[in-house]
């Protein structure tokens, strides 16, 4: 995975927050982070306002995260434990307990427990008039997210993340507490992920502890008697809940612990009243995430995106190997003008439908790897060329990251074979080379040697 500059934006009832982060495949570095009190003005207003102070074009992936207040939750069972039929038979299992149209609302599921054949499923449901202004923006904007999520999903994330921090063997359920500046979230974690969450506002201390013990009651009616083994804090440090909530083996986790914090980033997080948690939990995300409500014009878009890079990155390596194609035309087969007039009838054909992008990229393959040092590829394919003789036809040039080659072809006899291992053991770049093969056979009603070459680079 390459390193990549993603915004993260996380929507509230009181305030927004955003986190510019540079993720690769091994960490997450944290390089600042905005927050906007939500004042007298739309929405869609207040999100521009924070948006200002970031250039979306320098992000590869956008994502925006939305409050898990916005939801609505329902428990549903199907008769099955099959991926592909619980797809087909959710939609209509949700249309007999939800108070809205399907058609109002944007929804995900995940399967928390399954037991004597049967899927118990965490829906979360978000009206689509409650996210209008996320959408008015989107669209004004012409952003195209790489996912809208939930707060609870970054909350799980950051949480499997963290879990190594955690002294002891961490047994299950536990009981995730993010207290933010203004709300706090309660989330339940099974050994597979989430089972339950809840958000609730509060002013005072007496309402985050009622509120706490009100989440882990509705928690409790829904799971039955089911015992936290451990109840992990983070967000706001809260010494008097976390003394008086009377909820047995009791931690504090700083959100931004196993995190690399960039500049003043640092600085800044030790001094905010926000929780961060949820934003960076997904910097860790390295899947495909549970849970996205995007709108169905930002789903077409991105697929729209991904075919385009993806005719995009086959186009590229289609001109490179139209170009060595070229070469051997021109030195073999064309004079200048033939192969001018080959290259661009070639060129056009690039502009494929994507139906066929499958079986061309098949055909780009064995050529990817080499293609990663064009300096060192253009001498050994420059080696490899010099060292062919008139009358032979290559058909495979295979160039490994090992640092292993292979060329087969069609020779006019065995002598012009051995002066092709001759001319490559003799160049610096190659060892070891030999012959693998060699017959005589007919092809097309001539007599010619099939040959396979191997050997070695010199890397």
């Amino acid at each position: 995975m390459k390193s990549k500059r993603i915004l993260i934006v996380e929507l509230g009832e009181k305030a927004i927050k955003a986190t510019e982060s540079i993720v690769s495949k091994r960490k997450s570095i944290i390089l600042r982070f905005e927050t906007e009190d939500i004042a007298g003005i739309s929405i869609q207003e207040n999100i521009e306002t924070l948006f200002q102070k970031f250039s979306k074009s320098k992000y590869e992936n956008i994502i925006f995260s939305l409050p898990r207040s916005f939801f609505l939750i329902r428990f549903v069972k199907l008769p099955s434990q099959d991926s592909q039929e619980i797809r087909k038979m959710f939609p209509f299992q949700l249309a007999k307990i939800v108070p809205h149209s399907l058609d109002e609302v944007i929804y995900d599921f995940s399967v928390v427990e399954t037991k004597d054949g049967i899927a118990k499923l965490l829906v979360f449901l978000v009206q689509k008039k409650k996210v209008s202004a996320l959408r008015e923006f989107i669209e004004k904007k012409e952003i195209t997210p790489s996912r809208i999520t939930i707060t609870s999903w970054g909350l799980e994330k950051w949480f499997f993340f963290q879990k190594r921090f955690l002294k002891g063997v961490v047994s299950w359920p536990v009981a995730l507490i993010d207290i933010d500046k203004y709300c706090a979230d309660v989330v339940a974690l099974g050994k597979e992920g989430m089972m339950f969450s809840r958000s609730f506002s509060y002013a005072h201390t007496e309402e985050l502890l009622k509120g706490i013990h009100q989440s882990l009651k509705v928690f409790g009616n829904e799971f039955g008697a089911l015992k936290f083994s451990k109840v992990v804090f983070t967000g706001s440090r809260n010494e008097d809940i976390m003394r008086n909530a009377n909820l047995g083996d009791s931690t504090f986790l700083n959100p931004w612990e196993g995190f690399t914090l960039h500049g003043k980033a640092k600085e800044k997080a030790t001094k905010s009243a926000f929780s961060f948690a949820s934003m960076l939990g997904l910097t860790t995300e390295r899947e495909v995430p549970k849970f996205d409500f995007s709108f169905e014009f930002v789903k077409k878009g991105r697929a729209d995106f991904k075919r385009k890079k993806r005719l995009l990155d086959i186009a590229v390596v289609g001109l490179e190997i139209l170009f060595i194609a070229g070469i051997f035309s021109f030195k073999y087969v064309f004079d200048k003008f033939s192969y001018l007039k080959f290259l661009n009838s070639k060129l056009n054909e690039i502009k494929l439908d994507p139906k066929e992008l499958d079986r061309v990229a098949n055909k780009l393959k064995i050529l990817d790897n080499a293609l990663k040092n064009k300096t060192l590829f253009s001498e050994l394919l420059y080696a490899t060329i010099s060292s062919i003789t008139k009358n032979t036809q290559l058909t495979l040039l295979d160039f490994q990251e090992n640092g292993n080659f292979s060329l087969t072809g069609y020779a006019h006899d065995i002598a012009d074979v051995f002066k092709i291992v001759s001319s490559l053991n003799n160049h610096e770049l190659f060892k070891e080379v030999k012959v693998k093969h060699a017959s005589t056979i007919k092809r097309k009603n001539k007599s010619v040697v099939e040959f396979y070459i191997y050997g070695e680079i010199k890397l």
